[in-house]
């Protein structure tokens, strides 16, 4: 089979604009804590420009009973690992700011109610 000089830029554009396309650092699955203790997994997911988190997983009876609800939502990107958008917790059901900062497998969530450090799992 012979390839052409077009084919061949071609396949090679294509694998730079593949690894262009690494995930986002904020998503994957992260491990919550409240008060130094696992409560539930969050896989955060990007959608278009934005970045949205679903708890998958509870490591609690309480924690269970949410698994499937929204915890982020409408994250933007402020570059420089940091996100702006919101967080609702599931037990009451309202929404409020929140400013995100990821470093490495670190996640530090801070809202009006305080801060939390998340761990990736994946």
């Amino acid at each position: 089979m012979k390839l052409s000089t077009k084919s061949i830029i071609f396949a090679g554009l294509s694998a730079l604009s593949i690894s262009a396309m690494a995930a986002d650092p904020i998503v994957g699955t992260w491990q919550t804590y409240e008060d130094g203790q696992a409560k539930a997994q969050v896989k955060i997911t990007q959608s278009g420009n934005a970045f949205n988190g679903t708890i998958v997983a509870g490591n609690t009876e309480k924690a269970k009973q949410y698994v499937g609800k929204t915890a982020l939502m409408n994250l933007t990107s402020q570059g420089g690992g940091k996100y702006k958008g919101k967080a609702k917790d599931p037990r009451w059901g309202f929404s409020v700011g929140a400013n995100i900062t990821v470093s490495g497998n670190t996640l530090t969530i801070s809202t009006l109610k305080g801060t939390q450090n998340w761990k990736k799992l994946k």
